[in-house]
């Protein structure tokens, strides 16, 4: 991990670089359009899985603000096509991840072996 801040500073932990990256917003939905208009269309219609996770209802409940925001700017306008344009424009607030799931994607991926072209 790259040092944090001033000179002198400690390495961050790889508990802490997570907690950064998490807390520092997503560049995109890791969701395809198919996905994401099936699972509205769900809530739309109240059938909410019982045990959902909240940071992914999170997820869906900022899509969905997003998605109402820019169909209410474009009112004619198809929604498959503005759901298009925001799962490719909008940056999330966060990854909808929990930190335990997180550190396990970033300990899966530092045990995979370095690709070289050689």
């Amino acid at each position: 991990m790259q040092r944090e801040g001033c000179a002198g500073r400690s390495r961050l932990s790889m508990d802490a670089a997570i907690r950064k990256a998490l807390d520092g917003g997503a560049p995109c939905f890791y969701i395809t359009r198919d996905h994401a208009f099936k699972r509205l269309r769900e809530r739309r219609h109240n059938r909410i899985p019982p045990r959902e996770k909240p940071h992914r209802r999170r997820m869906w409940q900022e899509l969905e603000k997003v998605l109402t925001e820019r169909m209410g700017n474009r009112p004619l306008a198809d929604e498959w096509v503005v759901l298009d344009e925001v799962l490719a424009t909008h940056r999330p607030s966060g990854f909808f991840m929990s930190e335990a799931y997180a550190k396990k994607l970033v300990y899966k991926m530092l045990k995979q072996p370095i690709k070289t072209d050689l």
